[in-house]
């Protein structure tokens, strides 16, 4: 994965997190129940404009309509094998997005 982004595709503007799930996977999308460790099994570069809080990666920013963040993720890529033949490393990003305003009150999203 390389320069993983999020837009805005609402017509409202949004406040956005994303979780990042890293697996061992094979090429019919079984996965291992062995999961890969951050810089053991694979090497992950963040963005700046993120903030990782109690698991999910907060973007600082509120994204207008049609905007797109700056990337979660700049590179990542495995450090070993997965630990059973055929399998590779998976990483899936899984993204929210929550209105950030009503009538002009502005709506919480996590601590933000």
């Amino acid at each position: 994965k390389k320069n993983v982004t999020v837009t805005n595709n609402n017509e409202f503007s949004v406040r956005v997190r994303a979780i990042i799930i890293a697996s061992w996977q094979d090429a019919n999308g079984n996965t291992l129940a062995v999961t890969p460790v951050e810089g053991t099994d694979y090497s992950i570069e963040y963005g700046d404009d993120w903030e990782n809080k109690d698991g999910f990666y907060y973007y600082k920013t509120v994204l207008k309509k049609g905007e797109t963040t700056s990337a979660l993720i700049s590179e990542c890529k495995p450090l070993k094998a997965a630990p059973v033949e055929g399998y590779t490393l998976s990483i899936n990003i899984v993204s929210q997005t929550i209105q950030s305003e009503i009538d002009n009150e502005k709506l919480p999203f996590g601590d933000q």
